[in-house]
């Protein structure tokens, strides 16, 4: 059962230090009557089972198969039934965590972590997460207020934080914390309350949410990072600070204020210094660093857990850069196992790093001039740049000498393709204008001299150190600036709706896609055509199929002609009789409104008088094959074409919808006028990344389905159109 196998996971992980790393060693535990009735309390009862999100609960929401309770069941049932769960969640906990790691814990720990099971899925169940690494490290070396944050962390659904989950959280940390199992509804008094926090247009450090006692002062606040800004503090609603010295009354929206000259937020008051205070670390860095590291970014880098390379100290500036491009497999060490980071950079080696930072593919060596000459590894990334007048001809002579600071920023503003000329001129020995470029990106902010005039010193060469910097900014401002798909780098319209969903919720179970983030409607369905010839929808109805879309007709590829679906009639009476919601699609070749109209007349007629509850579809398609049609179509009128057979299916009182996969979407058709229909994409990967919003997501072509010889398309509707 689904359920409890996350439950269980999410439960081992969790108890691996619930108590401090000193204490007794394990002995068995299982959960308490206590968090029986909580999680009643919570769950709810539920007599007979109900579909939700791809799957059927019963009682306390334990996970079911329907037919297994056609009667329902009673409270007394429902409970057992929890418990029988509940024992193996402990089970796996005690064989699994506690004892291979040899760990004790109180009651409310171990019940605050099956509760936390009982409603989550496995996603955050990684080191590198602050619960799971809290319990490790031993949760004795953390504040309630930090242990709280971390429970509080976990409440986000569809990418937002969700109160309800967040409320939820805070109950659980109260078991954990204080052996508190009082359920509140929501908006109840809890002892906490939270701030969400917008980092307009920054990062924060932790998360967007955290929780404070309350009636306690704030004290220390969280902190949050932009490249090029400075940050200012957290705006309240009202448009003051927050202040450490607050006190924690009510639930807040908070908002980052940034400023573009150096700021100091709030601070809460510094603690006593003990009369004698340990003698500092001497540096190990050389006595220049400081001009280093703010030429390429002042802002300091988040600290690092470990050292990547014994010569990348963690107090370094430039370690938790190190440590991103590294576990990115950007950059590495030598043979030796350093990093060498004051070693100067070449041209060869900043030619590829940049060029792959900003988004392009990896390079071949370029042919040799003479057959059978050396060719150095980067010349295929000076050819490229040459090609795309990132650098000028024959201006690099040697791919082994060292690069300047004026010259990476020559080439990282020409593969950024920053052409917007700032009028600011920050720099006090500079002018060049990628310099000034990637200052208003803030990608290279230089450094400060002794009398307070900021400096760029472009003569410079650039160390291993440097890079890491630019790199992790570059990768940042591609990050926001584009998509990258099959070699393109395609703008990110902001404009378009996002994709809302949450990768970690997709997950695969007897071969199927499932979704589960506990708010989308979600059902499985497939979509057929006269490909999968003669189908029994009473089979396919009984292997879990909820709803299809059926092919009405389509125009051929070479003659265009149009021609109904063989099987449409057959098809659409048996997923109907066998209680389908069904959609329909008519597969278009239209090159002109013309023929778009011929197409909406001809599906109008073939679907008249069918009970259609789901979307009618026009799936456009180019056809690669000889002597199609469409291999070279004029794709605004593509999209022309689209929109009005949309608009006429909308027209005769049917819900319209489009199909695209991602290279339609990114590279040809224009998406911003197709916007106001709901989407179906097609996209054959584990969990898609496609960037912009859809509604169902076709994402197999080689599913199995009884009642189906052979194979067929498989798709998640993520939206309920009933």
């Amino acid at each position: 059962m689904k359920k409890q196998w996350i439950c269980l996971i999410l439960a081992a992980v969790l108890l691996v230090s619930c108590c401090p790393s000193a204490a007794a060693g394990y002995s068995e535990m299982t959960f308490s009557d206590d968090l029986v009735e909580f999680l009643k309390s919570g769950e709810g009862f539920t007599e007979r089972a109900k579909y939700i999100g791809g799957y059927w609960y019963i009682g306390y929401g334990c996970l079911v198969n329907p037919t297994d309770y056609p009667n329902g069941i009673t409270e007394a049932g429902a409970e057992e039934l929890m418990r029988k769960n509940l024992q193996q969640f402990a089970d796996h906990v005690n064989s699994s965590f506690l004892k291979k790691y040899d760990i004790a814990v109180t009651q409310g720990q171990f019940d605050a972590m099956i509760a936390m099971c009982y409603a989550l899925g496995p996603s955050w169940l990684k080191k590198g997460n602050r619960l799971p690494d809290y319990l490790i490290a031993g949760t004795e070396n953390y504040s309630d207020q930090e242990i709280a944050c971390a429970f509080a962390a976990w409440c986000h659904i569809g990418g937002g934080v969700n109160t309800v989950a967040l409320q939820r959280r805070i109950m659980e940390a109260n078991i954990f914390l204080y052996s508190d199992y009082t359920f509140e509804r929501y908006g109840a008094p809890l002892g906490w309350n939270w701030v969400i926090l917008d980092a307009n247009g920054g990062e924060n450090e932790l998360s967007d949410v955290a929780v404070y006692k309350t009636g306690e002062p704030y004290g220390a606040l969280p902190k949050a990072g932009r490249s090029g800004w400075y940050f200012a503090g957290w705006e309240k609603p009202d448009g003051t600070l927050l202040l450490p010295t607050d006190i924690v009354t009510q639930n807040l929206n908070l908002k980052a204020r940034w400023s573009a000259t150096p700021a100091t937020p709030p601070e809460p008051a510094e603690p006593e210094v003990p009369e004698t205070p340990p003698e500092p670390e001497e540096s190990a860095e050389p006595e220049d660093v400081s001009d280093s590291e703010s030429a390429l970014g002042a802002e300091d880098a988040e600290a690092l857990p470990e050292e990547v390379f014994p010569d990348v100290p963690v107090t370094a500036w430039y370690a938790s850069y190190v440590a991103q491009l590294v576990s990115a497999g950007v950059v590495n060490g030598y043979e030796d196992g350093t990093f060498r980071p004051q070693n100067d950079v070449t041209w060869g080696e900043a030619l590829k790093l940049i060029l792959r930072a900003s988004g392009f593919p990896e390079q071949e060596p370029a042919e040799p001039e003479e057959k059978g000459a050396p060719v150095h590894w980067a010349s295929g990334y000076l050819a490229f740049a040459e090609d795309k007048d990132y650098v000028p001809d024959a201006s690099v002579g040697d791919l082994n000498a060292p690069v300047t600071r004026d010259a990476l920023a020559d080439l990282c503003a020409a593969a950024l393709e920053l052409e917007k000329m700032p009028t600011e001129r920050p720099f006090s020995d500079s002018v060049r204008e990628s310099v000034l470029r990637l200052y208003a990106a803030g990608i290279m902010e230089g450094s400060f001299s002794e009398s307070g005039a900021r400096v760029f010193k472009g003569s410079l060469k650039l160390t291993r150190a440097e890079i890491c910097a630019v790199l992790v900014r570059v990768r940042d401002y591609v990050a926001k600036t584009w998509i990258l798909f099959s070699g393109y780098r395609v703008p990110i319209n902001y404009d378009l709706k996002r994709n809302p969903y949450d990768a970690a919720a997709f997950s695969e179970r007897g071969g199927r896609k499932t979704y589960d983030d506990g708010v989308t409607p979600v059902r499985y369905g497939i979509d057929v055509s006269a490909y999968q010839g003669r189908i029994d929808w009473a089979k396919v109805a009984a292997d879990g199929v909820e709803f299809a879309f059926i092919r009405c007709g389509y125009r051929t590829y070479i003659t265009g002609e149009l021609g109904e679906d063989v099987f449409f009639a057959d098809n659409i009476r048996g997923a109907l009789e066998n209680g389908l919601d069904v959609g329909v699609y008519f597969f278009s070749q239209a090159l002109n409104l013309r023929e778009a109209e011929e197409e909406l007349n001809f599906t109008l007629d073939l679907i008249r008088g069918w009970d259609i509850t789901l979307p009618v579809v026009c799936d456009g398609e180019q056809v690669l094959a000889n002597g199609s049609r469409s291999q070279s179509p004029n794709w605004s009128v593509v999209t022309d074409c689209i929109i009005a057979f949309c608009d006429g299916l909308a027209a005769a009182g049917y819900q319209p919808m489009t199909y695209f996969n991602p290279s339609m979407a990114y590279l040809r058709l224009d998406l911003p006028r197709l916007e106001r229909f709901p989407k179906w994409l097609a996209h054959y990967v584990d969990v898609t990344n496609y960037y912009y919003d859809f509604q169902m997501w076709q994402y197999g072509s080689s599913g199995h389905v009884n009642g189906i010889d052979g194979r067929v398309d498989m798709d998640i509707l993520l939206t309920d159109f009933r």
